[in-house]
Order: C-alpha cells, then structure tokens, then sequence
C-alpha cells in the first residue's frame, strides 16, 4: 500500500515539475525603462499564459531598468529578483507564487492564491488619480457672489503639512498651500473641478460643489512610484531665484538624514556647517557661527521658543531631534520683521504634529545613542499626540580608548519631547508641547560640565477668513549650566543660567496676490538665574558664594510685507520697532569720573527697587530687500536690515563652554546694533536641474563687546570692569554651486569672510592693537564644503563630505622678561597668530528598502566614518616653557582618528 502512495506522489511531483518547466520555459521579451516590477510582472501576463500571485504591500515599488530579448521567464525572474529577498516557484498549472524568502512556504502560498481567487487582493492602482466629491452648504440657498474654500493639506499616511501643493480649478484660478498646508482659494457658488498636485503624491480630482463659506482638511496619498526621482521640499525648485529674500536656506528632514555626520547620527546644525557662511570653529565647539558672527548672534527657535545652547556634548550634536522636525530655516540675509533681537542670524525649527489616524513609530540605533518616536491619534480625526525622545551611551566607546584621561572620562546626555495637537476643525488648532534635555560631561577627574533645558509651549492657530489668520504662542523656557571640579580641596559646583517668558501674537494678513503680510508683536521677560559657586564634597575647602542677577523686558512690535510689484521686481518691506527695559531689585555702582571702570574708582552705588526702571533702550529696525528677475532663471537682489540684540554671551575664548554667562544690557553694557547689507546674483540651468549664486555682505556692529587682558569673568558683581566697548565689522562673499537632479546630486560651497573688532579706548590701560582692528576670535577667512550624493541603485546610497576652514586667531607669548626671579611673559597683539587650518572628510552608505515598501516596517542602515584620513584638527593650542625656559606650543585635538559608526532606522 505504501508502495502504490509513494508511486502516486512521486508522479506528481514528475508531473508538476514538468508543467513547471513548461510555464517557466515560456519566451518573453521586452524593454522597460523606469518600470516598477508590478508593471513588468503584468506584461509578462500579457505575453505569455502565466499568472503571477504575490502580496501587493510586501513587493518591492521602486522603478527599474530591464531589457529582454527572447528569454525564459525564469531567466527573467532572475534577474529581476536578483540580490533581492524574494523566492518564486510554479504553484500549480499556469500558477507562478512570488513571496518573501521568510514566507516561502506552501500553506502561505496556498492561502495568497486562495485571496487571489476570491477577489480579496487589491492592486494598487497608485498613477491613476484620486477622485473624490465635496459638498459645501445646500443648492439654491441665498448666497454671496463669492465664496470661500479653505482648510488644510495632509499626508495621508503620517497626517503632516504638505507645503507648496498647488490646487487649481478648470478656469485656471488657482492657490498653494503655505508652511502650515493651509489653502485658501476665493469661488463663484456651484460646481468646481479642482486638481490638487504635489511631487511624489498622486493627483486629486475634486469636484466640489460650494454655496458657502466652507472648510476641510483633505488628505493626499503618497505615490511610491515616483519617490526614488524626486525629493519633496519645502519650497519650490526655483524659489532661489524667485523669492524676494536673499541668504535663506532650507532644509528638510530626508535632506538632514542624507548628510553623514557624528556617528551616523542625522544632526541639523551639522547640516547646516555644510551651506555658505555657516561654521564652528572646531571639533567640540558649542553653538555655530554664521557669516562671521559670534555664537550669541544667532536667534535659534523651536516652534517660536527661544533655544540658548542648541548643542549635546560639546558641539558633535544638536538638541534638536530630526525625527520630529517639520522644516528648518536658515535666515543669513535678509531678516523679516517677524524676527529680532540677534544681529546674524535666526534658525527657524519648525516640530511636526502627530498622527491623527493611527499609531506609528520610528526610530533608530546607534554605537552611541539611539531615538525613538512615537505617534498616535488620542480623537481619531481630532486630536494627536507626539513623543519623541534620544539617549546616548557613549562610555562604553570611551572605556576602549587607548588614553588614560578618556578612559576615565564620561559624557552623555538624554533629551524628550511630547506634543499634544487638538483640531477644533479645519480653521483652528491647538497645540502644546514640552521639551526637556539633559547633557553631562567629566573630563578625566579634572573638569566637567552639565547644562539642561526646559520649555513649555502653547499655541494656536486660527483662520479668521479669507485673507486673515493668526498664530499666537506663550512660552516658558529654563536653561540652567554648571561647570565643576569633581575632587579634591577645591572640588566646586558653579552654577548660572536664566529663565524667560514670552508671548508673541502674530497676523497673516494675504489681501489679494500681491501681498504677503505679517504683523504683530512679541514680549520677553528673562529672569537671569543667580551666580553661585558651592562646594561639591564635605572635603572641600570652596565656600559657598551668590551674585544676584538681573531682570529685564523686551518688547517688539512689527508689520512685514512681501510684495511682488510684477514679474520682474519683488520688495519685502519691513518694520520693527524694539524697546527694552532693565529694572530692579538691583545695585548699579558708581565710577569716578575721568578714570578708567575700576573697582578702585567705585565711589558711589544706586540701589534699585523690585521693579524699579533702570536704564531702557530702543529704536526702529526697518527692514528691505528687493529682487529684480533678469530672465526666467536668474535675477538679482539686495537688501538691508537694521538690527538690536539686549542680551549677550560673556566668553573670552572661541571656543564656548555651556558654563559662558548670558548678560542682559544694563547701563554700561549698550545694545549692540548692527546694520546688514547684502547683495546676491542667482540662476539655475537646465530647468533648476542646477542652482548657482554669488552673494556678497557687510556688517557694521555698534557697542561690540571685548575684554581686558586675563579678565575675572565668573562671580564678578563687577563684570562691566572687565569689559571694553568697540565697534565691529563682518565682510565677505559666498560662491555656491548646486546639483539638484540626477544620479549624482550634492554642492560645493566657498566661503570668504572676515570678522573683525576695534577698540575705542579711552584711557591708556585698555588700548588694544593701537586701536586698529583685529580679527575676533571666530574669524575663518576661508571656508570650503564640498557634499555629493550618489544613488548607487534604487535601494543603496552613497554620501561624502568634506570640510575645509582656516584656522581661527590666537594671541601667542612671543617673548618674556625676569622681575627678579619671576619669568613674566610677553605677548603678542591681539589674536595676531592662527592655529593651523581645520579640514575632514566624512563617508556613508545607507541601505534603504523604505521606497520598496507601500506600509509595515520600513528601515535603513548606514554605516558611516567621520574624519576618515585621521585628521588630528587642533581644538586648542597652549603654550608651555621647556626645561630651558622657552616656550613650546602644544595642540590639543578633540578628535585624533577616524570614527567609524553605524545606526539603524525604522519605521513603522
């Protein structure tokens, strides 16, 4: 009996294999260019008589390049799935079952073929367009002549703002979504046929019929087919060239995540070192300087929340979590109205809302840190919320380190955020957030550092009508920094920071297509955190010690119009008026008159009341820039701004540590006031597939701050003693060219630029240079970034970058004298010498199956080295006399070696 079963299965297995070879065996030809495997596997239906069964959502989407010539189609196949992790074998019949290698198994293919039959298995039908039907109001109802139909514009999948998606209606009448995916577009009652286009999105036809006012929040698919050619941005491809402002940048999130940074890990401040005029002056610097300004010059904002250190770990991270950032702008130009209190420059981050459909996750894992993201509808529909935290764990790298210092070392830091976004209905919405990071460094047993900061937002956006909306935002913000000494008789805790309040009401007034309004106003109160120093062990001979701080009010009041005159010339025009207040309880000491601001010539001292005004300053800010379109692609723009800033960063080194004192003006410490001019000529070629501009720039700085030699900076009550007043100047030109579509894509960016400082002495003791100007301690005159992109297959990703800057100035012994025994060394003039020049080259690789998938776990994996030829840039360089009492130079370099990384993301 046995006998005749096994003759009986071994026959049809003969038979099956047979009918196998036959359907295999079948001729197929064809050329497909840019061609999804789905497209192909239908042809080949159509040739021959084969079907194939396969899951939709698990097949690979991306488009391919194939040509056949009368070849089996198990040759094709081959090819096709060649290096990918599918299997295929004939089922049964004419059946082909195409699966993951995980699911290669005869109930899974049974079941798939089962669906199949039954009807179950829907193709996507993703370049076909989307139609759907709205109805606004009832037919016949009284209504006005015009009518208004606005809402917003989502992605379907993770429920974020699509920007720059365009709606138009057959009569040609049409609109764009703004930053927020807002729309607004002004009807006759009755029907309407609107198209609604975005790259990388399938078409929407909407047939709508309106008799009212009305508002909706529509929804757009993403359209995977077209994803491995295109690169959603947030502005248009020719806004370079169009726009009115001159010196903004903007980046989005997939362009942050292609650059290679610290250990593979994506950064936004790193992204921004790569564009023209933006640098650090070394590995380990905190902050960022941008075209020549100090660090303190930069207004950094998340979601309008003021940000005073952006930086995790000394500089090789930003605070900020790619993961939940929307947009970034880069202002470096032209500064709107909207902005103030910072002479350089504004960062604009942008945090994104959470799902309102469903839960999705992302995330990713690192040598050394690692993130995670969650999303989740709490209101279907309504109200979403977004958490989003990181973690780093680098002491483990440092333990296997060669070095006995960075052995016994530490450094980590933590940040989170959770937002929560309610929306009323299409007009108005809702949302707060909370943010809160941690950093804590220890060099060896000698130093260490530890900063934290904290912010509560809230804010909610409103449409009033047709041309009016409104944003209006209050937040709470904490920043608090510690330096200390870990042992011994002098192991310390000194401690600053600052606390602020502020609330900005802002109006989007667009009266018809010329104009682009924004008016409002904005108040700050900033409560400087107490000075203090105590011990950190019972052992400890450090005595506890406070210097109270002061308070202030900063008040901006502002209107900023963009005015497109006609196809050629394009204005925005701008006004803001500032005025701040320093008031009480507070002590201001008195200084003889004629003498130089010593502690000696004190002779008097004021004491104000909580409260109580003590010095206030202000002025107008106007605001201009003007484009002029020289063709279709090209123009020419220029601008000018007139900025104050009423708080400052107390540092005498280039190098800024988180322990550096935030100051408010007071009444020896002016505003400093600076007035920009800038000038630019853009155009793209080959339909924007490439983007060049030359821009050139200059800054004068009224009140710029310096310091006397070896100044008592920490825990003086005297602090205006140690200061000097001046005046500065930043000059320079910026040389960009960009590669925006193709295989290869990236930039190459040159930089010149100088930042230079004058004293104004007035007495004999605090003549600095002879009074001739000297370049500030951030000065780079050259600055060199090249970044290319390479998509080495639908799927893998190749990236370089390479940094090149000069070395920043020093002020160096040059020689020395003996009163009596004492060997009192001679310096050079101010920042006369540089340290040698800065440069580095990073690589990644990614690996990418996120564009092969329509939904479930979508991830990627990069391996990245950073500094790859070892490059030992020096951080620091000191002087230390030999035993012959001559002074040698030694340099001290953060990073010595390359760093190899890797991080894997998903999503899900």
């Amino acid at each position: 009996m046995f006998k005749h079963l096994y003759l009986v299965f071994f026959f049809q297995l003969f038979a099956l294999g047979l009918l196998a070879q036959t359907v295999l065996d079948n001729r197929v030809s064809g050329r497909y260019k840019s061609t999804t495997i789905l497209e192909i596997l239908q042809d080949f239906e159509k040739q021959v008589d084969v079907k194939f069964y396969f899951d939709p959502d698990k097949l690979p989407y991306y488009k391919l390049n194939f040509e056949f010539k009368d070849v089996r189609v198990l040759d094709a196949l081959n090819e096709i799935f060649e290096g990918k992790s599918f299997a295929y074998a004939n089922f049964e019949g004419n059946k082909i079952v195409i699966t993951r290698r995980a699911n290669f198994n005869k109930a899974y293919a049974s079941e798939l073929v089962e669906r199949w039959e039954a009807g179950e298995v829907e193709l996507p039908n993703l370049n076909e367009p989307e139609e759907i039907s709205l109805t606004i109001g009832e037919e016949g109802q009284k209504s006005k002549k015009r009518v208004r139909f606005s809402g917003r514009l989502l992605d379907a999948e993770n429920r974020s703002s699509i920007i720059g998606a365009t709606l138009t209606t057959e009569e040609g009448k049409g609109t764009a979504t703004d930053a927020n995916g807002n729309f607004e577009l002004e009807l006759t009652p009755g029907e309407h046929n609107i198209s609604i286009r975005y790259i990388g999105y399938r078409l929407i036809l909407l047939t709508l019929n309106i008799y009212e006012d009305g508002a909706e929040v529509l929804t757009m698919n993403t359209n995977p087919l077209e994803l491995d050619e295109v690169v959603v941005k947030a502005q248009a491809a020719d806004k370079n060239v169009r726009s009115a402002q001159i010196g903004v940048e903007a980046l989005t999130p997939s362009t942050i995540k292609e650059l290679p940074a610290f250990l593979g890990e994506a950064d936004v401040i790193k992204s921004l070192e790569t564009l023209p005029g933006v640098s650090s002056v070394g590995d380990g610097a905190s902050g960022f300087n941008v075209r020549g300004g100090g660090i303190d010059q930069n207004l950094v904002l998340q979601d309008e929340a003021l940000v005073f250190n952006s930086s995790h770990v000394l500089g090789f991270f930003s605070i900020f979590n790619p993961d939940v950032v929307q947009a970034v702008t880069l202002y470096k130009g032209h500064i709107p109205a909207q902005y103030g209190g910072r002479l350089s420059s504004v960062l604009d981050i942008e945090l994104k809302e959470g799902n309102y459909e469903k839960i999705a996750v992302s995330g990713g894992i690192g040598l050394i840190s690692s993130r995670l993201q969650v999303e989740t509808p709490i209101v279907k529909g309504k109200t979403s919320l977004l958490l989003g935290g990181r973690v780093s764990y680098s002491d483990w790298l440092l333990k296997r380190v060669e070095l006995p210092d960075a052995r016994s070392s530490s450094a980590y830091f933590y940040d989170g955020i959770g937002k929560i976004t309610h929306q009323f209905n299409a007009d108005s919405k809702l949302s707060i957030s909370y943010y809160n990071s941690f950093d804590f460094f220890r060099f060896a047993r000698d130093f260490g550092f530890e900063w934290r900061t904290q912010i509560l937002n809230l804010e909610w956006q409103q449409i009033w009508n047709s041309k009016l909306s409104s944003t209006t935002s209050i937040i709470g913000g904490d920043y608090i920094s510690s330096q200390f000494d870990p042992i011994g008789t002098d192991a310390f805790t000194l401690e600053n920071g600052l606390q602020y309040g502020k609330v900005k009401q802002n109006f989007f007034y667009n009266p018809n297509e010329k104009h682009a309004i924004n008016f409002g106003a904005v108040a700050t109160f900033y409560d400087m955190r107490p000075e203090s120093i105590r011990p950190r062990s019972n052992s400890s001979g450090i005595g506890n010690r406070t210097i109270e701080k002061e308070q202030a009010y900063e008040i901006g009041a502002y209107v900023n119009d963009e005015y497109t005159i006609n196809d050629k010339i394009s204005l925005a025009l701008g006004l803001r008026y500032s005025w701040y207040q320093n008031f009480g309880a507070d002590e201001v000491f008195q200084y003889q008159e004629g003498a130089p601001r010593t502690v000696q010539n004190i002779v008097d001292t004021i004491r104000f009341g909580t409260g109580e005004n003590i010095v206030n300053y202000g002025g107008l800010e106007p605001r201009a820039s003007l484009k002029i379109q020289l063709s279709p692609n090209s123009s020419v723009k220029f601008s000018y701004n007139r900025l104050q800033q009423f708080i400052h960063l107390i540092s005498n080194t280039a190098v800024a540590t988180p322990v550096d004192v935030w100051q408010l003006s007071n009444t020896f410490i002016q505003p400093k006031i600076a007035n920009n001019y800038s000038a630019g000529l853009f155009k793209n070629f080959a339909g924007n597939k490439w983007e060049t501009s030359i821009e050139a720039y200059y800054r004068s700085i009224d009140n710029q701050l310096d310091f006397k030699d070896l100044p008592s900076l920490f825990l003086n009550e005297h602090i205006e003693t140690e200061l000097l007043n001046g005046e500065g100047r930043t000059y320079g030109a910026e040389f960009y060219i960009k590669k925006n579509l193709g295989r290869w894509t990236g930039w190459l960016s040159y930089t010149f630029s100088r930042s230079e400082t004058r004293i104004l002495a007035n007495f004999a003791d605090e003549i600095v240079n002879n009074e001739t100007w000297f370049p500030a301690y951030f000065d780079q005159p050259h600055q060199l970034t090249f970044f290319t992109r390479c998509e080495v297959n639908q799927s893998q990703t190749f990236t370089a970058n390479f940094t090149y800057r000069s070395g920043r100035p020093i002020t160096a012994p040059i020689a020395g004298y003996f009163i009596g025994s004492a060997l009192i060394p001679h310096y050079s003039e101010r920042n006369q010498f540089r340290i040698p020049d800065y440069h580095r080259l990073d690589l990644a690789y990614t690996f990418d199956n996120k564009k092969a998938k329509l939904k479930g776990l979508k991830s990627s994996f990069t391996i990245a080295i950073y500094n790859v030829y070892f490059r030992r840039n020096p951080f620091s360089v000191f002087f230390k006399r030999d035993t012959s009492n001559i002074p040698q130079a030694f340099q001290l370099a953060v990073l010595g070696s390359a760093l190899p990384s890797a991080t894997y993301n998903f999503n899900f």
